[in-house]
This record gives structure tokens, sequence and C-alpha cells, in this order.
């Protein structure tokens, strides 16, 4: 990652979410801050796991060959709900999660008496979940085929466009940036909040003091009831921030 004002210095090691190039007039980021975390991604677990012992990371091109060969697979999407609302692979199965750390019970509940030999593939954004997931499938739940998309999504959208393959996700990829999600294909898997039209477009309410939880905060809006609700997710909402 080559920096403004950096010069000839480089950050080596990091990405940014994107499987094409940005404009600097659709800057996906109003800043640059680095931070040091003591996880990179807080996942709640009361004792580390191991996370080199991941499972086994496949290809965007293994991948789309295993999905369209009918191999009997579970497709698992490490993503939390309002990221798979929008899009995901074809036949997987959502955690249905409002944050990460409420992954593992879900794992152990739904994957409860599953062979501990059965393929399990596994999926999120950008590569960094499935390797958690992975880990906790491996050493704390014994299953012994488990794969993980390398790259994430974006990866795979980027693989799919370049050899003119038909993708085998769907719709939107979510992504932590002002865009919300860059679009991979025409499906749209869901629907108005307000007036159930079909629509993937996300936004965040326009009321700062939304009683809604923060983990629910961003909701699927059409235009229509956008422009009629003023950006707000309910009348209550637009009511909250008339008496401002």
């Amino acid at each position: 990652l080559l920096l403004p004002g950096m010069g000839n210095r480089q950050i080596r090691g990091a990405f940014l979410n994107v499987d094409r190039e940005v404009t600097l007039d659709d800057t996906p980021f109003v800043d640059l801050r680095i931070k040091v975390r003591h996880q990179v991604l807080s996942d709640g677990l009361e004792k580390p796991l191991d996370w080199s012992n991941n499972g086994t990371a496949v290809s965007p091109e293994e991948w789309h060959q295993t999905l369209t060969s009918n191999d009997d697979v579970i497709l698992l999407d490490c993503r939390n709900k309002y990221e798979s609302q929008v899009g995901k692979f074809e036949n997987a199965r959502v955690l249905n999660t409002s944050t990460f750390r409420e992954s593992w019970d879900w794992l152990r509940k739904e994957l409860e008496g599953t062979s501990k030999d059965q393929r399990i593939m596994t999926y999120c954004t950008g590569g960094i979940r499935c390797v958690k997931v992975g880990a906790f499938l491996e050493q704390e739940m014994g299953f012994k085929n488990v794969d993980r998309l390398e790259g994430g999504i974006v990866a795979y959208s980027k693989f799919a466009r370049e050899e003119g393959l038909e993708s085998q996700f769907k719709g939107v990829n979510y992504v932590f940036d002002l865009r919300l999600g860059e679009r991979v294909t025409g499906d749209v898997l869901t629907q108005c909040l307000n007036c159930g039209a079909k629509c993937d477009t996300q936004t965040d309410c326009a009321n700062e003091r939304c009683g809604r939880p923060f983990a629910q905060r961003h909701f699927v809006q059409c235009p229509e009831c956008a422009a009629q609700l003023k950006g707000c997710c309910s009348e209550e909402c637009i009511q909250c921030i008339s008496t401002d």
C-alpha cells in the first residue's frame, strides 16, 4: 500500500477490501488510521486458538470449480446477518449473527451430529473471519475437512469477472466503508424494510439517537421510502429529528 506524501515508503502487507480500482473521486474512506489492536477481530472466545491451524486455503478458481460441480459440501457464510442479507453464495448456510462473537453458539448448535469427515467450506468478505471459524471447527469441534476461500468474496468476485465466469456469489458484497457494498451480480435478494419492495440498498438511520440496536443500525430501504421518511427508518425517528 503506497500512500500520498510517503515518498517511496510503503506499508507492506496492508490491503483494502476492493476488487477493482477506486478513483480519488470515489474514495471509500474519509482518512487512513493505523492502530495497534490486541485482536484483529474481536471473537469473545474464552481461550485463544492456534490461528495457524485453520483448515485449507482454497483459491477462487478451485472454489468456483467445487461449487459448480455439485460436490457434497456444507457451505458456511461466516458474516453477519446484515451482510448475507444482500448477497451470498448460492446454497450457503448463513449464521444470521448480529456480531461475530455469536458465531460459536450457532456452529455448535447447527453442526451438532454432523460427521467429522464432512467437507465444510467457509467464506467471508476478505478472508479473516473464516480463518477463525476454521480454527474453531477443527480445534474445538473436531472437523477434519475444513476449507476457506482465500481472499474472501473480494478475491472471488475479481477472479470471476476477469475470467468471464458466471459468479456463484449473488447480489452485493457488503463492505465496511462509505460504499457499504460492491455489486457483484444484478440479483436482488432482499426487500425494503418499510414497504417490502425488492431492494438491496443499505443505509443508516438519519436519526443519530435511533433506538435500533447498534448491530442492526444498517437496514435496507428503497429510494422512495428514503425520501418519504427523510432518511429515517420510521415515523418515530422522523419526529425525533424534527424536534431537534
